[in-house]
């Protein structure tokens, strides 16, 4: 009787610790994703004068720390700056300056279902049109994962669609 036990004990005891390591590794990790919003969009003779706000969320089964979140505008000029007070970011103000790439390190942990606003910015968009918005984000449990938004302007009033 032990030896058929014996040889059903090795099997499950592997699929199980399997399962654990898929659920633990695959299925329950941190998502943090860009989101931004249009806080404002006026006509002016050079364009449409936006007003945004980026935010950086957990959408994940998991919390994440250690995080970072690199945003870029792909063809166009997005004057950003970090939002005062937030103490759960290290932001790399002289890299935007240099190259239109704003980079933020999370010291704190995010929380699943959570998220803040990371930075205000302003941009003139020439004409309507769809624009860019290009980022990269990863943490400790999840490898980089890119993504993109596009601001669209039509007529004179502006969204943000993924």
């Amino acid at each position: 009787m032990s030896a058929i036990l014996a040889q059903w004990v090795v099997p499950l005891a592997a699929i199980v610790a399997t399962s654990i390591t898929v659920y633990k590794f695959w299925i329950q990790r941190p998502s943090l994703i860009v989101d931004a919003e249009v806080t404002g969009a006026v006509r002016t003779t050079d364009g449409v004068a936006l007003d945004l706000e980026l935010y950086v969320a957990n959408v994940g089964r998991d919390f994440a720390e250690d995080g970072y979140v690199s945003v870029t505008a792909g063809d166009w000029v997005l004057d950003a700056a970090p939002v005062d007070g937030l103490s759960t970011t290290t932001c790399d103000d002289e890299t935007t300056a240099r190259d239109g790439e704003w980079k933020a390190f999370l010291d704190d942990i995010v929380y699943r279902d959570t998220g803040f606003k990371l930075y205000e910015g302003s941009a003139t968009l020439p004409d309507d049109g769809r624009y860019r918005l290009s980022y990269t984000t990863a943490c400790q449990s999840q490898r980089p994962r890119t993504g993109t938004l596009d601001v669209v302007v039509e007529g004179g009033s502006a969204t943000v669609r993924d």
